[in-house]
């Protein structure tokens, strides 16, 4: 929220707070990951890029300090390697870079210690 410009029309912490309290949990609204996943190298840039772009911008904004989208963006990369969590292979929604990214994670096996993400993480067509 530091970082977050008010569009005068709704106050951004009511905004969040209908979100997580009012849209999420209503069942009438349902909502399926396959949906939120389908085009994810377009949305991760709007959705994170900015907040990353005004960190960095300012000398007095901490990027460690940032919690949850190095989080998000960490599941977006684990979800990218097509595996679930019974290490069964999984159809990923549809996205324009999906081949692409899905081509720089083949090597990744769930448990590696060390991968290199930097040719992902640095493309400013999939992220900032």
């Amino acid at each position: 929220m530091k970082v977050v410009v008010d569009p005068k029309i709704i106050k951004p912490i009511d905004f969040l707070n209908c979100v997580l309290e009012e849209r999420l949990p209503n069942k009438a609204i349902p909502d399926t990951p396959w949906r939120i996943a389908t085009d994810a190298s377009q949305k991760v840039p709007v959705r994170y890029g900015e907040t990353i772009k005004a960190y960095l911008k300012n000398p007095k904004l901490d990027l460690n300090d940032l919690v949850y989208i190095p989080l998000a963006i960490a599941g977006w990369l684990r979800y990218l390697i097509g595996v679930n969590d019974n290490l069964e292979v999984m159809e990923l929604s549809s996205d324009p870079m999906l081949n692409d990214l899905k081509a720089k994670l083949s090597d990744v096996k769930i448990g590696d210690k060390e991968v290199n993400l930097d040719e992902i993480l640095s493309n400013v067509a999939s992220l900032v």
